[in-house]
């Protein structure tokens, strides 16, 4: 299943019901804000075991209390008690608190999912509801189980897993990862199960593995996964049993002919485990590809999000900067080995291939960088600001010390000082055609190189990041008189 804001979810008729420990009747929590990231939300009559009345105006709100968003799912339960609003009644959802916010949904009799279940992802974490009913025909209201899921959780920004593992994708931004077990079917791919180190690679019995995967660039690496809730044959369990419900998972890396190798830690890949922190046992190879799978512990059909630390490469655009007003910067991709990289600014600039690039911005500018090759369809952003500096300028050179004429190549070394005000933040010092870090005004700098030939030398210093930022010097200084020693025939012949 992948989620997205509202997903209609189709799973197995209701055949016991659950109770959870926290409840929320819209009567009793008007013009409330709660915070909360677990518990059901039932109508004034307390979802299904009485109906709510006629001419009710409620408002109430729930926030999650951190940087998490909400996410409800409607008819956990999956019975017809579970969903049930008169015609002419109307339950609104807004993003935010109030209902000034976004609409996200509507439920009327027309939104009846009979017995299954609808899940609202919501995009904050504050989420209002407003229940209105009418002077006619009242009905058993709804039930609502509440929970909180990371923000971007399920937006699309990543893929979903595959069903077997030769099709796993490349995930390269694992942080706020949602997946789900459900529609997997088994997959045991050569030495997956029945042999190998534990003493099988996948511990347990393997029903529904869902796969992806990864590029090392180090060689350590911890998933943190957490179980958000689970299908099975009684509905949706926001907060399941180990004992019936669950997850098992575990790092695998694959030879590319027949034998997987598990390098994580066999008991964390073994039995059910609603919330498990997966680390390797042996080291990555910077470069290679392995797999991460997980399970739907005997059978269960769960939904869970992914944390990741350590050695799991990313594409990373750079860090947001603020440069002076008329200069340029480069712009710096790292990612995955083999990717290729294509930027596009908001400003209407590119798209320019090449992991860096250089701009200079007229005005605050979000320049997004896209991966192609290893990663699907993955970006990141950079932003770039712009301030008012004082303009550079370059206040003088001078002659320093000069060496003698080098004999061996006829060559001389010249130091010259630069002076200059403002300089850039980025980019090199330019001398006579040779670069230098900008260091402290005034700043020497020692040409090399220079070929002798007695003549006079004009000397134009300038900043790459501001190139309006030059000086010349015309016969700065000298070049000492030419030392190759020249050798020609004797009596006009050579001997």
């Amino acid at each position: 299943m992948n989620i997205s804001k509202i997903v209609l979810v189709s799973i197995l008729l209701l055949t016991s019901t659950y109770t959870w420990s926290q409840t929320y009747n819209m009567d009793d929590i008007d013009g409330v804000t709660t915070t909360t990231c677990s518990g059901n939300f039932f109508d004034s009559g307390n979802g299904g075991f009485g109906d709510y009345a006629n001419n009710e105006n409620f408002i109430a709100t729930f926030c999650s209390g951190g940087t998490d968003f909400l996410r409800f799912i409607i008819n956990p339960d999956e019975n017809a008690a579970g969903y049930d609003i008169a015609a002419g009644d109307v339950l609104t959802v807004y993003d935010g608190t109030g209902t000034g916010g976004t609409v996200l949904a509507t439920y009327t009799n027309t939104n009846d999912p009979g017995s299954n279940s609808i899940i609202l992802n919501s995009t904050s974490n504050c989420v209002t509801f407003q229940w209105i009913s009418n002077a006619s025909t009242d009905a058993d209201g709804w039930n609502i189980a509440i929970e909180c899921i990371p923000p971007g959780c399920g937006d699309g920004s990543n893929p979903v897993p595959a069903d077997d593992f030769a099709n796993a994708p490349f995930v390269c931004n694992f942080d706020g990862y949602c997946a789900s077990t459900v529609g997997y079917t088994e997959d045991e791919p050569h030495n997956f199960v029945g042999g190998g180190n534990c003493p099988v690679i996948f511990g347990g019995t393997i029903e529904n593995n869902s796969w992806l995967a990864f590029e090392a660039s180090g060689p350590n690496i911890s998933f943190q996964i957490d179980v958000i809730g689970c299908y099975g044959a009684f509905g949706y369990v926001p907060d399941p049993s180990i004992i019936e419900y669950g997850i098992q998972a575990a790092i695998l890396h694959f030879d590319g002919t027949n034998t997987f190798t598990l390098v994580s830690d066999c008991s964390l890949s073994d039995g059910q485990q609603l919330s498990l922190t997966l680390t390797n046992t042996s080291a990555l190879t910077t470069g290679d590809t392995y797999y991460l799978v997980v399970d739907g512990s005997a059978g269960s059909e769960c939904d869970y999000s992914i944390n990741v630390t350590g050695d799991a490469q990313t594409l990373d655009a750079g860090a947001d900067a603020t440069i002076c007003n008329g200069t340029s910067t480069t712009l710096t991709a790292t990612g995955p080995a083999g990717a290729t990289y294509s930027w596009t600014g908001s400003d209407g600039s590119g798209p320019t291939a090449g992991a860096s690039i250089s701009v200079s911005p007229g005005s605050m500018t979000t320049y997004t960088v896209e991966a192609t090759g290893a990663c699907t369809n993955l970006t990141d952003d950079v932003v770039i600001s712009l301030m008012a500096c004082a303009a550079c300028s370059i206040d003088g050179l001078a002659a320093g010390t000069q060496t003698a004429c080098n004999v061996g190549d006829n060559t001389y070394t010249q130091v010259v000082t630069v002076t200059y005000s403002n300089p850039p933040a980025t980019g090199t010092l330019t001398v006579a055609g040779q670069n230098f870090a900008i260091g402290t005004s005034p700043q020497d700098v020692i040409l090399t190189g220079l070929t002798a030939d007695g003549n006079a030398v004009d000397v134009t210093a300038n900043f790459t990041a501001d190139t309006g930022c030059t000086m010349t010097s015309n016969g700065l200084f000298t070049a000492p008189a030419a030392c190759a020693v020249v050798c020609s025939p004797d009596n006009g012949t050579w001997d």
